[in-house]
């Protein structure tokens, strides 16, 4: 097969299109959401599955309002010792001075330096969210 420059053979998508989309599809794995959830949100709705996930207070009301935030994402960790016997971690992603608890994988999946739409429910239930442009070559 035939490519041309900057293409990648097994996508025909140029090399910056197919790194973003690898940043997706690792955001994807580690904050469990699909990319039709990810279509979903952009259109300002919660889909089935991650209604089930919200806290009861959030499922119960009609229709969670779906929020978005842009811009670089910072991450950081916070020490907590819950018990004498418990150590832990804890893991967030900020942006535009929102915090969101992510597992400690999510923080490998991130790649900073470039902007992020975030989707999420109030107060604070990540939802879903997307890479905006791939990083600097």
């Amino acid at each position: 097969m035939l490519t041309l420059p900057g293409m990648l053979a097994a996508t025909g998508l140029p090399g910056d299109e197919q790194a973003r989309l690898a940043i997706q599809h690792a955001l994807c794995d580690t904050l469990a959401f699909t990319l039709s959830d990810l279509d979903t949100n952009r259109q300002g709705f919660v889909t089935r599955k991650q209604a089930r996930k919200l806290p009861r207070k959030l499922r119960r009301s009609t229709s969670p309002i779906v929020q978005t935030l842009t811009g670089e994402i910072r991450f950081f960790s916070e020490y907590r010792s819950f018990s004498e016997d418990d150590e832990n971690y804890i893991y967030y992603f900020e942006i535009s001075r929102v915090r969101f608890e992510v597992p400690a994988a999510a923080t490998r999946a991130l790649v900073s330096g470039i902007p992020y739409r975030v989707y999420y429910v109030l107060p604070d239930q990540l939802l879903s969210m997307e890479p905006l442009t791939a990083p600097a070559r």
